[in-house]
């Protein structure tokens, strides 16, 4: 483990405390109670470089401040718990940058304070452990003519320990990154230059790492799954810097310390508007190539006859997919949460779909691009989501030419780049960490295809019902005779059995009819009903499980609430009706749920956290004091259904059928309880289930299913 402070930066910080808490939001002055607040003095009084805020400058060596964009994130630690604060802007006179910050009021001692240079360096998640603090080194950067992009620098304070809050603090930084300067010259173009980027294959350029700052030394640079092997600078056209004479321009990037040993190659490709050009370099004996921790590195590259191709424009329709685990997700516009839906698809090339949600229109916007449908633009606002604007939202596109995917990043913050969160059930949104960000962009067809759906998916008969059932289709995008029906025995067989005497499809009526024979036999029976619908742009199904009873036997009746769609937005302030999906179709009323994405949620959270199985995709989330009620003509005798409790906290459910209480069910937080009771006796009336939330936590159940009378 490497030391790295330096004397860089001296720090002079005058403190008076807050008694007001900020987490990882910028801090705002409370209008009582005690404030801290830093004075930060650069090592010379350097004019800052345009748009830059710490910047280096390539004749001293040394760093100057801004005047505006200048954040600490700073940490106070007692009694093993740590309170970060992100600073107010800093203030900067005469070379001096200022900056508040607010802490709660606190008698412990000692205490620890720790500061990360820029606040965007510090991982927001899950990160408070001083002795183990995750830091980033953006590998998407841009920097000026003349200096690195200062929010890929990263210095560390020195910890310092105090025996009470400090009325002033002296402190002093550390580099804990390395810094490139690469002049790129000779390159056979004299078109600005868009983009460069330096690869070292099997090193650790950039990334995530891991910091002691008690100790004052870096544990590991570029984690497990969190690095990578390049780093990529923007530039844009109106810089007009261009490489093509023999003084050439000069790169600035931060980096891991690491070294290209003799015999090993890097690679430098650099992008103009109309080509992209390649040059790949083994470093001589003698002379490695070594990045050191607040060091310069200073190195130049020729461009002559470096390998070249045409800039790919990228222009039209595109599905945008992220491959995980051998599975293709497709970026729709739908929202999840604070992220965009994804949805499996089967890749093809072009991608023929009816769903307009999941094509998007690339299009070429001066030195970016814009992803959009219709007027609405693709955008990143904060944290780990992605949304549609209104507005134009400038986007990065980057090709990864030896694996064919593309990298999209935000081009107002690089470091914000498009990806498949690594949870199968998550969504896209713009990240900084190690989520899925190798993305495919598949040329898309907007196609009116075939749709066929019923309006239940299972008729469960008693073994007596003989009746004919008649279950509404919807027919899109084809006509009656493009509709076939076919009738197979069990779950999976291919035989057609002969108890189902009818099955099928009135186009008129828009309707499947369906009737059996009385089962005579002790086992109950399953069947298929599959209706296809066929065009000349492809083929939808709809299935219809048939499930009856065996002789004698009451039948039972399950309920997956997939006709449940309440408004995306809302969030357990839902009310309303929705029909089931079981025979004679009942109607539930809910009062105070939530929305399906919510239910999700809580599904995919036990699964993962507890590693809790939940059978079926499609729950229902009751919110605090909500209920869930529906009618079953002629009574029930059993009843059973799974709930689910978030880590919200603990819950409680009090059941009634036809107004009497049938029990109550508490769950704690995190888990899953089955509800099940028999011996519920109706004597042939309708029987009302109604489940009622209590004001502690919302639940999520489904699974649900009842024995008829």
């Amino acid at each position: 483990m490497k030391t790295f402070f330096k004397s860089i930066l001296a720090v002079a910080v005058c403190a008076s405390l807050f008694a007001a808490c900020s987490k990882d939001d910028t801090v705002s002055d409370p209008s009582n109670g005690r404030k801290v607040t830093m004075t930060v003095t650069a090592s010379s009084e350097l004019e800052s470089a345009s748009g830059s805020r710490t910047t280096y400058d390539p004749l001293t060596g040394k760093i100057s401040w801004n005047e505006t964009g200048e954040y600490l994130q700073v940490f106070e630690t007692a009694a093993s718990k740590t309170t970060y604060a992100n600073s107010q802007e800093g203030t900067v006179s005469d070379g001096t940058a200022k900056f508040a910050v607010s802490f709660p009021e606190n008698t412990n001692t000692p205490l620890v304070y720790n500061a990360v240079y820029p606040a965007s360096a510090w991982i927001t998640s899950n990160n408070t452990d001083i002795t183990n603090m995750k830091v980033v080194t953006r590998t998407s950067q841009q920097p000026t003519a003349t200096s690195f992009d200062s929010n890929a620098d990263l210095l560390i304070a020195k910890s310092i320990s105090l025996e009470s809050q400090p009325t002033e603090l002296q402190m002093s930084f550390g580099r804990a990154v390395a810094i490139g300067k690469m002049t790129v010259k000779n390159l056979a173009s004299e078109e600005p230059v868009l983009g460069v980027e330096f690869t070292a294959p099997d090193k650790k350029v950039t990334g995530r790492s891991y910091v002691d700052m008690t100790a004052g030394t870096v544990k590991e640079y570029g984690y497990p799954g969190n690095f990578s092997d390049n780093v990529t600078l923007s530039y844009s056209s109106e810089m007009n810097l261009t490489a093509n004479g023999a003084t050439g321009m000069t790169a600035y990037f931060t980096c891991f310390p690491f070294e290209v040993a003799a015999g090993e190659t890097f690679t430098v490709t650099v992008t103009t508007a109309s080509k992209i050009f390649t040059k790949t370099v083994t470093v001589q004996e003698g002379r490695p190539l070594a990045f050191a921790a607040g060091d310069s590195s200073t190195f130049a590259v020729d461009m002559t006859d470096a390998a070249e191709e045409a800039t790919e424009t990228l222009s039209g329709d595109y599905v945008i997919t992220a491959t995980q685990s051998e599975i293709t997700y497709a970026m729709s516009s739908l929202a999840d949460g604070s992220r965009l839906a994804p949805v499996v698809i089967t890749p093809s090339n072009p991608y023929k779909t009816g769903d307009e949600t999941l094509i998007w229109t690339i299009t070429k916007s001066g030195d970016n691009y814009t992803i959009s449908q219709g007027e609405n633009y693709l955008s990143w606002e904060s944290d780990n989501s992605a949304t549609t604007s209104t507005t134009p939202y400038e986007l990065v596109i980057t090709k990864n030419k030896s694996e064919g995917t593309y990298q999209i990043a935000s081009a107002a913050t690089p470091s914000r780049i498009l990806a498949k969160n690594d949870q199968a059930a998550l969504g896209f949104g713009f990240y900084t960490g190690s989520q899925t960000k190798d993305l495919t962009l598949i040329p898309a067809e907007y196609v009116k295809l075939p749709e066929i759906t019923l309006d239940q998916t299972t008729l469960t008969l008693s073994y007596n019902d003989t009746e004919t059932h008649y279950i509404p289709v919807t027919l899109k995008n084809a006509e009656t005779q493009d509709v076939s029906v076919a009738i197979y025995d069990g779950t999976e067989g291919t035989e057609q059995p002969d108890w189902i005497t009818t099955g099928d499809y009135n186009g008129s009526e828009n309707r499947l009819e369906v009737a059996a024979t009385e089962n005579t036999v002790a086992t109950p029976r399953t069947a298929r009903i599959v209706l296809t619908a066929t065009t000349s742009l492809g083929t939808a199904q709809a299935t219809l499980t048939v499930e009856q009873a065996a002789a004698g036997a009451k039948a039972w009746v399950s309920e997956t609430f997939e006709n449940y769609k309440p408004d995306a937005g809302s969030a357990y302030n839902s009310n309303g009706t929705f029909n089931g999906v079981t025979t004679g179709t009942p109607v539930w009323t809910y009062a105070k749920c939530g929305n399906p994405n919510q239910s999700k949620t809580d599904r995919t959270t036990l699964s993962n956290t507890a590693g809790i199985t939940v059978s079926s995709e499609t729950y229902l989330t009751i919110g605090k004091s909500g209920s869930l009620s529906v009618t079953i003509p002629g009574g029930i005798t059993a009843l059973k259904f799974n709930a689910l409790t978030s880590s919200k906290g603990s819950a409680t459910l009090t059941v009634t059928v036809g107004g009497k209480s049938v029990g109550t069910l508490s769950i704690t937080k995190n888990s899953k309880k089955v509800f099940e009771l028999s011996d519920i006796v109706c004597n042939g009336q309708d029987a009302t289930i109604k489940i009622e939330q209590n004001t502690e936590n919302r639940t999520t159940i489904g699974d649900f299913s009842w024995q008829l009378e």
